[in-house]
């Protein structure tokens, strides 16, 4: 297996967006409640998140969620949409692309790469089995713009993967990364279900998908 990388290892990059415009986009209900929301808005969302811990608090989501949707605050959230939706970032889960195989193939996206590959995301690395419908630069643009972290062990989640439900609250105990972790209310937090992790299966509360949280 190639070590050689250069074509396919990205550097993580800091996003422009400023955190009077998170703000806007968070109390005006987006990305949560709309479907149609650009995934590449989410992604320079989510790279703020990573450098920013007043926005990853438990005490800033209640305060976006109980803040009234005032016309200007829309229309403002629209004209940041319109911003971010064509400006590209490049590596906000720190993706490394630790092997690759020499030989490549022909994916469902249309693209050519590896046959085969490791990558490291948040720290932890993963195998990539050969039966997937995208290329290993189209799998690290979807992983860069949907995956989030464990509020409990801090490792990856992933679209597709099931999530645990953990109150802040009620087991101030759990959450240990609860600052990089991502929050569904005020108190919260979704954890990821590994074995080694998931205190119980007792925690689980559904899926985390590319639209976002998805209750059971």
């Amino acid at each position: 297996m190639n070590t050689d990388t250069s074509d396919t290892k990205t550097v993580p990059t800091k996003t422009p967006m400023s955190c009077e415009e998170f703000s806007i986009l968070m109390i005006a209900g987006v990305p949560q409640g709309r479907d149609d929301f650009p995934a590449l808005v989410r992604a320079h969302m989510n790279l703020h998140l990573l450098s920013c811990k007043y926005h990853r608090s438990r005490e800033f989501t209640g305060s976006a969620l109980s803040t009234p949707v005032t016309a200007k605050i829309a229309s403002a959230a629209e004209i940041i949409i319109s911003k971010y939706r064509a400006l590209p970032i490049e590596n906000p889960a720190g993706i490394e692309v630790l092997e690759q195989s020499e030989t490549e193939k022909t994916y469902p996206c249309g693209h050519s790469g590896p046959e085969s590959f490791r990558i490291n995301i948040f720290g932890e690395s993963t195998d990539w089995l050969k039966k997937r419908p995208e290329c290993l630069k189209c799998l690290i643009t979807r992983l860069n713009t949907h995956a989030i972290r464990c509020g409990l062990c801090g490792k990856s989640i992933l679209p597709g993967s099931g999530v645990a439900l953990y109150d802040v609250v009620l087991n101030p105990e759990v959450a240990k990364h609860e600052d990089i972790g991502t929050f569904i209310d005020d108190r919260t937090v979704l954890g990821c279900m590994r074995f080694n992790c998931c205190i119980s299966g007792a925690f689980f509360g559904g899926n985390w998908t590319e639209q976002g949280y998805v209750q059971r």
